[in-house]
């Protein structure tokens, strides 16, 4: 039986959809899609009816295309203005040996204190467990002791931008599972388990919202947002090269794939373009006190991992220099882990949506083995 596990990134400029096929031996194949977005910006619908009309084109052509009766759950990743983060304790008494009821009343319990109002955990992170306040562990199921103390870490959202978000795909009869950020969604494709444990950062530039997130230990440890994408650096570009939207939607393009030797070809000059990205870059970074930001997470961390860009840094190696001069560490680019896409650029363009289809074929598992346990429990029980 094969099984179908679908993501979709609500990006501001574009939805991009990617389907994960998994056979019956457990191999993963991908398809991916993806349509402009117009109707979607930040944290606002502007158009709530045309929206529905392209998603619903959309899901159509995954039906049409699998041979799918109906789809019913699907996990939606985008980046919002408005994330916000919070660190918080959380603990629970147990009897003999830490049980994953045990762990997970720890974490609801960390939750329960953050007194949110009007607002909703989008993602949760449990960060360490201790063992009566002495043993620290990762992973506590089974160790024997009394009180259990858990560090979360949580991603929150306001509600009713979430709730507006939901009740769009209500109306087209699909439950959406999780709602999560794409930088989390994307490092599950091109982030290495071993640059995730020893630390490392990773940057993502999107078309209006960018954001900054850490990992530790195997964790997600710290996550930033800024109200600032590469649509600004291309407005500036446009007024820079005196071009029109036709012309700068080109450009554009063979920027976003690394591609700017086709640019001499519309008469523009490589050089114009890097020494004028590097300098705007530079006052935009410098308004967000970017530099400052990560100086004081690599003091933190130590960061050996590194600092993984996507974006408008795929341009050139000019841009990979000028982010390591500019942040002083060293960069990475991201890597496709699972072997799956057709291209780097693919890897680029759809990396949230099949990071958020992975997650969600993740759970199924969790749960399908969970509830295996379960049963064989209930069979002794008898």
């Amino acid at each position: 039986m094969r099984n179908f596990y679908i993501g979709l990134d609500l990006g501001h400029s574009e939805i991009k959809l990617s389907v994960l096929e998994e056979s019956p031996n457990g191999d993963l194949t991908i398809y991916n899609t993806s349509t402009k977005n117009n109707f979607f910006y930040k944290s606002e619908i502007i158009e709530t009816e045309q929206l529905i009309s392209v998603l619903e084109n959309l899901f159509s052509n995954i039906l049409e295309t699998f041979s799918l009766r109906k789809i019913e759950t699907i996990n939606l990743t985008l980046n919002l203005p408005n994330f916000q983060t919070h660190f918080q304790k959380g603990h629970t008494i147990f009897e003999n040996n830490v049980t994953k009821f045990d762990m997970e009343k720890a974490i609801k319990t960390a939750k329960n204190f953050l007194l949110l109002s009007n607002q909703e955990v989008v993602l949760i992170e449990p960060l360490r467990f201790i063992i009566d306040g002495t043993q620290e562990v990762r992973d506590p199921i089974g160790f024997s002791g009394k009180r259990l103390d858990a560090d979360v870490f949580f991603i929150s959202c306001h509600s009713s931008i979430l709730n507006k978000i939901r009740e769009i795909f209500k109306k087209l009869g699909i439950d959406v599972k999780q709602i999560l950020p794409t930088l989390y969604s994307s490092a599950k494709f091109f982030l290495s388990k071993k640059d995730k444990e020893i630390g490392s950062l990773v940057f993502e530039v999107g078309d209006s919202v960018s954001s900054l997130g850490v990992y530790y230990e195997g964790k997600l440890i710290y996550f930033k947002v800024f109200d600032w994408g590469s649509k600004y650096l291309f407005e500036d570009l446009a007024l820079y090269l005196k071009v029109d939207i036709e012309e700068l939607e080109e450009i554009k393009k063979e920027i976003l794939i690394g591609n700017l030797s086709n640019l001499s070809k519309k008469k523009v000059k490589n050089t114009k373009i890097i020494n004028f990205l590097q300098k705007n870059l530079k006052e935009y970074f410098d308004k967000l006190h970017l530099k400052e930001t990560i100086k004081d997470l690599k003091k933190q961390y130590k960061l050996p991992g590194g600092l993984t860009v996507f974006g408008i840094f795929l341009a050139s190696n000019n841009l990979g220099n000028f982010l390591k001069n500019y942040f002083e560490m060293q960069i990475k680019y991201p890597k496709d882990e699972f072997n799956i896409f057709d291209s780097f650029n693919d890897l680029m363009k759809f990396s949230a949506s099949a990071g958020s289809a992975l997650l969600l074929r993740s759970e199924a598992h969790e749960e399908t083995l969970w509830d295996k346990i379960k049963n064989i429990f209930s069979y002794f029980s008898k």
